[in-house]
């Protein structure tokens, strides 16, 4: 779980919630809501400058924002494949309706419509039918399991 991103630290978000009219920021953000500063931002070298469009701050509020490390990111290929061999893909191989065999075919999801939502580990089906009672699905992952796929896909369920 190593990424080039995880020793550059980034300015910590200011909690407020999202306003109506800021379609730029609902795009990620739910209406008045709060939710952190996500890794897609830093993902793609953004940092807080997204933010800062409309947040300007002085340079001396600036120096105070708090830093941390950016979480290590599991790798689809080295961490995420390796467990859904191990526990999924028995039931979910390349001939049945969900193929869990590949990250194309976890992109692709199934008949019934994506199994992921890159970036939104709350409302992806694949981490949450693993929260529901065992007669909703057969089995249930580990929860060190679960969490680092839910994990990935929170931070983009990036083919990495």
């Amino acid at each position: 779980m190593n990424s080039p991103l995880s020793s550059k630290p980034f300015a910590g978000p200011v909690p407020h919630a999202i306003d109506e009219g800021r379609e730029d920021c609902l795009f990620c953000h739910g209406l008045n809501t709060l939710y952190p500063y996500t890794l897609w931002h830093t993902d793609r070298e953004l940092r807080n400058q997204n933010c800062l469009v409309c947040h300007k701050l002085p340079d001396e509020d600036a120096a105070l924002l708090p830093t941390v490390p950016l979480p290590d990111i599991p790798s689809f290929n080295n961490d995420i494949l390796p467990v859904l061999e191990a526990n999924c893909t028995e039931c979910h191989g390349p001939d049945d309706s969900l193929n869990l065999t590949s990250y194309e075919s976890v992109i692709a999801g199934s008949e019934g419509g994506p199994v992921i939502n890159p970036g939104d580990a709350e409302h992806s089906r694949l981490c949450l039918v693993q929260r529901m009672p065992l007669a909703a699905h057969p089995t249930h992952l580990d929860p060190g399991d679960l969490a680092l796929i839910c994990t990935w896909v929170h931070a983009g369920a990036l083919d990495n």
